[in-house]
């Protein structure tokens, strides 16, 4: 080979390497062009927040409960007999002490003339062995024996009249009668029901809460309970708690009593109850979706000049969509409720528009 053609030969092997590290030595100019250029600037982050503002808010619990009468009974005589007046009408109003049925009492009534009579005579009879006695012309013996028969018969004439109080069946207290179930000329044995009569010019609401909040209701608690079919929210006041917890339901029996003056309110009725443990009137609330879980408790970012600031918070109450924070914000602060997995303090932040609300 002469020296010419190999001058060529070396001339095209370094073209060929020149070619293949050509475009690596561009590559890696450039990437020196980058890392000495400054990294661009990030855009805002756009959020939405909710203006925090003082509202009132309750501590509360919804349960089911009833209706009752504030005093009921089933009416059944104490004696034994036959209806001879009746001197009440079905879903009318009486008074206590009203007469509602009469018993035949016409032996009863034989037998107290009788004893009265008796009586009578047996007073007279004392009367005149105490005489006696006192001037020493009849013996202590007479006396008692004649004592004995007065104060007897003294007692045999209560019981008649005890009895004779029972032929007569009074109302028990002021209320309204329910349906009749005898007739004149019925025959009546301690075991028959004749009427029901209730009070309802006030009310009893029974219900039961889970035995955990025994600790935050007491008597004067507050209630609020809607009836099936009506619009009109009612209210009541908690007057007794029972003194344990039912084994069987783990839950606490508690009742309530409210005006009923109109008598709308019927025993027996359900009722949607609202227990009111306790009320604020100043409290903070945040969006539920607002809290962030953090080490040892929870916190939230707050809008401030543009940036995002982490508050660390202590919650209170939950409601279904809000949260009350006992600790950690101001009144005015601007919570923020979107976008807070991409934030960081000091991040900077767009309101968006609406800029604020209030929750409540």
């Amino acid at each position: 080979m002469g020296k010419f053609t190999k001058v060529l030969l070396w001339i095209a092997i370094l073209a060929v390497i020149g070619i293949a590290i050509y475009p690596r030595l561009f590559k890696a100019k450039g990437d020196g062009n980058a890392a000495s250029a400054p990294p661009p600037k990030r855009s805002a982050l756009p959020v939405e927040v909710t203006r925090v503002m003082p509202s009132v808010i309750q501590d509360k619990i919804l349960v089911n409960g009833n209706v009752l009468a504030d005093e009921q009974a089933e009416l059944r005589a104490e004696f034994a007999g036959r209806v001879t007046e009746i001197h009440f009408e079905e879903g009318s109003p009486v008074k206590a002490g009203d007469v509602l049925v009469k018993i035949n009492d016409t032996e009863l009534q034989a037998d107290k003339r009788r004893l009265k009579h008796e009586l009578e005579l047996a007073r007279e009879t004392e009367q005149r062995q105490r005489n006696l006695l006192a001037k020493g012309t009849t013996s202590q013996e007479n006396f008692d024996r004649a004592r004995n028969r007065l104060q007897t018969l003294k007692a045999e004439l209560e019981v008649v009249e005890a009895r004779l109080e029972k032929t007569i069946i009074r109302a028990p207290f002021d209320g309204v009668m329910g349906f009749r179930y005898i007739s004149l000329g019925s025959y009546l044995t301690t075991n028959t029901r004749i009427a029901g009569i209730q009070k309802i010019d006030s009310v009893k609401i029974g219900f039961a809460i889970p035995g955990k909040y025994a600790g935050k209701v007491s008597v004067g608690k507050n209630i609020r309970f809607t009836l099936p079919g009506r619009e009109r929210v009612y209210q009541g006041k908690v007057y007794a708690v029972e003194p344990r917890i039912d084994a069987a339901t783990r839950t606490l029996p508690i009742r309530a009593r409210t005006g009923n003056p109109d008598g709308s309110i019927l025993p027996g009725t359900f009722a949607s109850v609202e227990l009111i443990f306790e009320e604020f009137d100043n409290a903070l609330l945040v969006p539920s979706e607002a809290l962030i879980p953090a080490l040892g408790g929870q916190k939230v970012f707050v809008a401030v000049d543009g940036k995002a600031s982490e508050r660390k918070v202590k919650t209170g109450i939950r409601t279904p969509s809000t949260v009350q924070v006992i600790e950690g914000l101001q009144p005015g602060d601007l919570v923020i409720r979107t976008g807070i997995l991409q934030l960081r303090e000091g991040a900077a932040v767009q309101v968006a528009e609406p800029s604020a609300e209030v929750v409540e």
